[in-house]
């Protein structure tokens, strides 16, 4: 393989385009977001090496990162034996290669050295601290000019902290002290210099040699300098690094009897706040529990919401449940987009619906993490380049908005298989919309106003049958979820916005299968009876590049024992004490198939 080829340069960025989107989003602690992104760039590395007559250096090396940066992944989650089994994959590519390189005069020493201690930090978190001191010997072994020394300070760095963990506070002081210098000598005034100052401090505290107030001010001096460059590099983007450090340097000078101690854990409180307002931090830990970065947002998870939005609002509405009558014990639920010409005083449907008084909670600034695998629902940042026109467009939208949906669902669940099959503009101002309407493929269609669930398990494997014929006896046996992506298309959306009921409070008794005959195709929802229970919440103020995603149906819920979320009632709701309603409600949501 060489560079000299468009179609090799093309394979190098995508797959360098999409390695940096997910150490971004490993870097801001989405490590699933993450997965997605380093397993599709692994993939686009494997496929490209089957193309190869024969393995190359750039292919394998290339290869070789992929590995590296997934068993980081499979680190951060706690699957260690994965990541020890791809980092060793990484350091056999390497070193495959590292003979030959070197008769050429290349040395791969610095890429071995990440290999080296990404198995070594993996060997400490299973507690093999032999196998890892070894481990992380051996990038520290290699030729001084062959290894950068912000490679090394990253070394010592973790080394140290190895150490320092493990209670041998003398050698952990000499680890972070070389890391300390390494990286002031490379990187200067950077963030990761602060970190190694901030373990080093931690060191001095713990230390028990030599004079305590001498140790304790060589710490006080460490965090000084370390919150300097912290607030000097400050961004809005990442307040946990400072508020870390501006807290310990608290403790130290406690410790001391100093009395800037409070003035500084005001600091320290203040950007606290800033990104958990609704909480009061309890010690270190709470500091240390931070996300890294709560601003820089993920497409799926969309942080910015709560932190933008000081208010929290709570409304009470009225949604429409269908009425338990002695009817639907004999009778089943229906609402035909049929007309029913052929019987005299046959009806259309025989849906009751009636009123109730819900209190509706605002998602913005809840301390609850909104997830479709466990309420059913969840906030995401989802741009797109389609136009406000195009995305009332049936031929835009499947055209242009249906691959960039795909993609963004690929890289929210993992999925080898996407199909969008179904597309709904819905407006507020039109009359309002019966349960039949989306079978009937109307362009526009009035807000949904009954509790209800857009599938059933046996509409969703009737769609899957019909869609996918050949392979539907292999798709049956795997996970098979519904997720639908909601959006606005008014900003911001005050007039009928989304109310989504968390499946945690729902009981299996409250759903009623709802048959929807229509021209060509008979589906199925579900109907949804009144519980007490129910708990309600909504997203204030959603504006055109926020979404909803909407579990539908997911098959791991129907597993003993499981406590996935299968679905999320939801319905559009009249916010009445909404603060001035701008324009009438308009929202767009596709409905997707997803197997991983």
């Amino acid at each position: 393989m060489t560079l000299s080829s468009r179609h090799d340069f093309d394979y190098l960025l995508t797959a360098e385009i999409v390695s940096i989107k997910g150490t971004l989003a490993a870097d801001s602690g989405i490590i699933d977001e993450a997965y997605c992104y380093f397993d599709k760039v692994l993939k686009i590395q494997q496929n490209k090496l089957k193309e190869c007559h024969e393995p190359t250096f750039i292919a394998e090396i290339y290869l070789a990162n992929s590995y590296n940066n997934l068993a980081g992944i499979y680190d951060a989650k706690g699957e260690y034996e994965l990541a020890k089994i791809h980092n060793e994959v990484a350091i056999f590519l390497k070193q495959k290669w590292r003979e030959m390189q070197r008769r050429e005069g290349r040395s791969l020493s610095h890429l071995l050295s990440l290999s080296y201690q990404n198995q070594a930090n993996t060997l400490a978190h299973q507690g093999l601290h032999d196998e890892a001191k070894a481990m992380f010997e051996k990038p520290l072994q290699e030729g001084q000019g062959e290894v950068s020394a912000a490679r090394q300070g990253l070394t010592y760095h973790n080394y140290g902290c190895m150490r320092l963990e493990q209670g041998h506070i003398e050698e952990a002081c000499g680890l972070l002290k070389s890391a300390f210098l390494k990286r002031e000598e490379s990187l200067d005034c950077h963030p990761d210099t602060a970190l190694s100052q901030h373990m080093l401090a931690i060191c001095y505290q713990r230390r028990t040699e030599g004079v305590r107030m001498e140790n304790l001010k060589l710490a006080r001096e460490l965090l000084f300098d370390a919150v300097g460059i912290l607030e000097a590099r400050g961004s809005i983007l990442n307040k946990r690094r400072p508020a870390r450090t501006l807290y310990k340097l608290s403790c130290i000078l406690g410790e001391m009897s100093d009395p800037e101690e409070g003035n500084v854990r005001s600091r320290a409180e203040k950007l606290y706040h800033d990104v958990r307002p609704h909480e009061v931090p309890k010690g270190e830990e709470s500091y240390d529990e931070l996300p890294l970065y709560p601003l820089l947002v993920s497409r799926i998870d969309g942080p910015h919401y709560d932190i933008a939005m000081a208010t929290q609002y709570s409304t009470t509405s009225t949604l429409g449940y269908l009425e338990r009558l002695d009817l639907y014990n004999t009778e089943k639920p229906y609402a035909s987009a049929i007309k029913p010409w052929n019987t005299s005083g046959a009806n259309s449907s025989n849906l009751s619906i009636v009123n109730h008084d819900i209190k509706i909670h605002d998602m913005r600034g809840s301390k609850e993490r909104f997830s479709t695998d466990i309420q059913g629902f969840e906030l995401g940042t989802f741009p797109t380049t389609l136009t406000d026109d195009e995305l009332r467009d049936q031929s835009s939208l499947r055209t242009k908005y249906f691959p960039e949906a795909e993609e963004f669902l690929e890289m929210r669940y993992g999925a080898e298989l996407v199909f969008i099959f179904d597309a709904t503009v819905r407006n507020a101002a039109r009359r309002e919309h019966s349960s039949s309407a989306v079978l009937r493929n109307e362009q526009v269609m009035g807000a949904s106003v009954d509790v209800h669930v857009d599938q059933t398990p046996a509409s969703v494997y009737r769609r899957l049958q019909r869609q996918f014929p050949d392979e539907y006896q292999q798709l049956k046996y795997k996970r098979i979820q519904v997720i639908n992506i909601w959006r606005t298309l008014v900003e911001p959306l005050r007039d009928r916005p989304l109310a989504l009921c968390d499946w945690r409070s729902t009981s299996p008794q409250d759903f009623v299968a709802c048959y929807l005959p229509a021209p060509g195709y008979h589906g199925e929802v579900f109907q949804v009876y009144h519980n007490p229970a129910h708990e309600w919440w909504f997203a204030s103020d959603m504006c055109k590049k926020g979404v909803i995603l909407i579990k539908m149906y997911d098959s791991d819920s129907e597993k003993p024992g499981s406590s996935i979320a299968m679905c999320a009632p939801h319905s559009s709701f009249q916010w009445k004490d909404a603060p001035g309603i701008n324009s009438p409600g308009e929202s767009m949501e596709i409905r997707a198939i997803i197997v991983p």
